[in-house]
């Protein structure tokens, strides 16, 4: 889940790990939530399309039940 907490705009994009698609592409407007389920275990690498080149970016690692 993200929650955008700012007041301003961001996003949540998923990298494209090697495809050509992307698995999620939200924009949050202040005070918006997102929520995404994984249905796969792995790696996923996140960034904020707006704020990206300045390190706003991060992952989510997903392990099995």
């Amino acid at each position: 889940m993200w929650i955008n907490q700012d007041t301003m705009t961001h996003t949540t994009t998923s990298h494209q790990n090697g495809t050509s698609f992307r698995m999620w592409d939200q924009e949050l407007a202040p005070g918006q939530t997102f929520i995404y389920v994984f249905d796969q275990p792995g790696t996923y690498e996140y960034y904020c399309k707006q704020h990206g080149n300045m390190g706003m970016e991060g992952f989510i690692i997903v392990t099995a039940p």
